[in-house]
């Protein structure tokens, strides 16, 4: 449930971020563009993390065996 909020959360933040790049871009702020840019792809690599966990997760849950063991070098 947590997950599912922050990453609703982010996907807003990385639309919001966006639009505003686009804008201080068309505005000629160099400097403002590039540091909106590192927060939108910022938010892009979030995203994409939580939703990996939320993939891998389920499954690494349902795998509940004994590890195996190491194999040792020759």
């Amino acid at each position: 449930m947590l997950h599912s909020m922050k990453l609703e959360n982010l996907q807003f933040a990385f639309s919001m971020l966006r639009e505003i790049r686009q804008q201080t871009k068309a505005a000629g702020e160099e400097l403002l563009t590039y540091l909106i840019d590192m927060a939108y792809l910022e938010a892009g690599d979030r995203i994409r993390e939580i939703q990996f966990e939320q993939t891998v997760a389920p499954a690494s849950s349902a795998h509940q065996g004994p590890a195996a063991a190491p194999v040792s070098p020759r």
